[in-house]
């Protein structure tokens, strides 16, 4: 009579046993997939003031100026929040990309950045290096543990292109000792024809260049500021540190642009609800 209310008990014990070994021992979690759907929620109050940039007391911030830099010091706030990723997956593949804190706790990059196409498969480890010089050294490491989500339209290939963004809660709080950037919401005609900055790790350490905006969709801004492998990830931003995308591809015509993921009300919405803000 008491066999089926037990045997579901010890299952029960046994998940509960093995989620916290799993929570004790680290590692990075893959959230639940987001759906647009997930993101109609109602308006955060407090939400400007915590898209905030903060940049730690030790760190100098750089002045930004009307120029077409191809080097950056990685040293100086906003580029200390941004991250040389060296990602693996399951497969056996790895790559590096880039990402950048957007909160204490929170990271912004592209879901490719964090997925093999070749093998369908999303990473099971990461490293985040920051401060990187052209030699390789690091001002700040460390080994990604934590949970990550990216929308399930990325998965479709006619919906990639504009869900193509994941973020990432980690287990530390790294944007205090590297900083953060800022996120700005903007409408399409406050968005159209920016001046936005667009930096990356590639070949030579971290660079960046300038470049004008192009309202591309409610999704999507291409810019004609240069960009690299190693780019993708990488925040495209303004000269007081505020996000306004995510860079994900080139644009693959004839009009040489690069795009990126704009950061909208879906987007923060739904990582204000997981925790990234908090």
């Amino acid at each position: 009579m008491f066999r089926k209310p037990l045997a579901l008990c010890i299952v029960l014990l046994i998940c509960i046993s093995a989620l916290s070994l799993a929570h004790a021992q680290g590692g990075i979690v893959q959230g639940t997939p987001r759906t647009p759907g997930d993101a109609e929620i109602p308006e955060i109050p407090e939400m400007t003031d915590l898209l905030e940039p903060r940049v730690p007391e030790n760190i100098q911030k750089v002045v930004i100026r009307d120029d077409n830099r191809t080097s950056v010091n990685p040293r100086e706030h906003p580029y200390m929040a941004i991250a040389l990723l060296s990602v693996s997956a399951p497969c056996g593949c790895s790559w590096e990309t880039t990402g950048f804190m957007v909160s204490p706790r929170g990271m912004l990059t592209s879901a490719n950045s964090i997925y093999c196409d070749t093998h369908k498969k999303f990473f099971d480890a990461m490293t985040a290096c920051f401060g990187v010089t052209p030699s390789g050294e690091y001002y700040y490491k460390y080994n990604v543990n934590g949970t990550y989500w990216y929308f399930d339209k990325f998965l479709n290939p006619e919906d990639e292109a504009d869900w193509d963004v994941a973020y990432l809660l980690l287990d530390e709080a790294v944007g205090d000792i590297v900083g953060n950037f800022g996120l700005c919401i903007l409408s399409d005609y406050d968005l159209g024809m920016e001046w936005v900055e667009v930096a990356g790790y590639g070949a030579g350490g971290l660079k960046s260049d300038l470049g004008i905006t192009e309202v591309l969709s409610e999704y999507l801004v291409g810019y004609d500021a240069d960009t690299a492998d190693g780019y993708l990830g990488g925040p495209v931003f303004d000269k007081d540190g505020y996000v306004y995308a995510v860079n994900t591809a080139f644009s693959g015509t004839n009009r040489d642009f690069n795009v990126g993921r704009r950061i909208t009300d879906d987007l923060a919405n739904v990582m204000f609800e997981d925790g990234l803000f908090r």
